[in-house]
C-alpha cells in the first residue's frame, strides 16, 4: 500500500490514517483528530482504565513510605500551570523533589525503585496495548521492554535536569525545561514506533528527524493534554473536597480521573504524529 493512500485514509481503517499528507501537522489538529478516534472506538481508552487502577495505587504507597512526595493540585499553583507530557502516557500526579532520594538507605531506595518500575510497566503496557489495539495486532513482550527503556531515559533526563538546575540557579533550569520539552516532543511518536516493531535507534531517528518543523504544534499538543490531565487529576485534592476521606483517596481518585481520561488521547496524538515518521 503506498504511503500516500494510508496516510490519505483510503483501503485502510486505522487510527491516525486521516493526518495530512504534507507533513504538517497542528496542535488543534492533533487535538480534533484525537476526539474524533477515541469517539468512534471507545474502547481505545480501556488499557488507560485499568492502567490508571494501578498507578492509583503506586501512588497511595508514594504518599504511605516515609520518602517526601509532591502532589500536583491546582490550589497550590493555580491554573496557569503548564505540563507538557513528557512522552505519551505520562502521568505524574504525585512525585518526588529531586532532593528526596539523595542520600537513602538502601532498602528504602529499593522501595522507592520498584515503585517507579511498577509505574513504567504498566505505563508502556497501555501505551503498547492502545497501539496493537488501533492497529489490529497483538502486544509484544519486547515492544513493553523497549518502551519501559524509552521511558527511564526520558525521565533521567528530566531527573538530571532538576538536579543540575537545583545546583546552578533558575536561568539554568529554565534552559534545561525548555530544553527537555523540546527534546521529547521531537521524540513523541518513538513509542509508536517501537511498537510498530522499529529498533531503538531507527525510531529514535526517524521521530526526531520528520518532527522537525512541527516541534512547536507537538509541544503545545502535548502541553494542552498534559495541563489538562494535571488540572482534572488535582480536582479532587481542591480544599473543598478535601475535608471528606483522607489524602489517600483524593490522591488515588485524582489518579484515575486524570489518566484515564487523558492519557489515551495523549497516545492517539502520537500514533497521528507517527504517520509522518514512518515509510510504511
Amino acid at each position: 500500500m503506498s504511503r500516500d493512500k494510508r496516510i490519505r485514509g483510503s483501503e485502510i481503517d486505522r487510527v491516525g490514517s486521516d493526518s495530512p499528507p504534507d507533513d504538517s501537522i497542528t496542535a488543534f489538529g492533533l487535538l480534533v483528530g484525537v476526539l474524533r478516534d477515541i469517539r468512534s472506538r471507545p474502547s481505545l481508552a480501556v488499557p488507560f482504565l485499568v492502567t490508571s487502577i494501578v498507578l492509583a495505587a503506586c501512588n497511595v504507597a508514594r504518599l504511605r513510605d516515609p520518602v517526601a512526595t509532591q502532589v500536583a493540585t491546582v490550589a497550590r499553583t493555580g491554573l496557569a500551570h503548564f505540563v507538557v507530557l513528557l512522552y505519551p502516557g505520562d502521568s505524574s500526579l504525585v512525585t518526588r523533589p529531586v532532593g528526596a532520594i539523595l542520600g537513602l538507605r538502601l532498602p528504602i531506595m529499593a522501595e522507592v525503585a520498584a515503585i517507579w518500575i511498577v509505574t513504567q510497566i504498566a505505563i508502556a503496557t497501555a501505551v503498547a496495548a492502545l497501539v496493537t489495539r488501533s492497529d489490529g495486532d497483538s502486544v509484544s513482550v519486547r515492544s513493553v521492554a523497549s518502551l519501559v527503556v524509552f521511558q527511564c531515559c526520558l525521565s533521567g533526563l528530566v531527573w538530571a535536569v532538576g538536579a543540575i538546575g537545583t545546583m546552578l540557579g533558575f536561568v539554568v533550569l529554565l534552559v534545561g525545561v525548555l530544553l527537555v520539552a523540546f527534546v521529547s516532543a521531537r521524540l513523541f511518536a518513538v513509542p509508536v514506533l517501537l511498537v510498530r516493531g522499529r529498533s531503538m535507534g531507527t525510531a529514535v531517528r526517524r521521530s526526531y528527524g520528520s518532527i522537525a518543523g512541527n516541534t512547536l504544534s507537538v509541544v503545545v499538543f502535548a502541553g494542552i493534554i498534559g495541563t489538562l490531565q494535571y488540572w482534572v487529576g488535582s480536582v479532587p485534592m481542591l480544599d473543598s473536597l478535601a475535608s471528606y476521606g483522607g489524602p489517600e483517596l483524593h490522591v488515588a481518585l485524582g489518579t484515575v480521573l486524570g489518566v484515564s481520561i487523558f492519557a489515551p488521547l495523549g497516545v492517539l496524538g502520537a500514533i497521528r504524529v507517527a504517520v509522518i515518521a514512518t515509510d510504511e
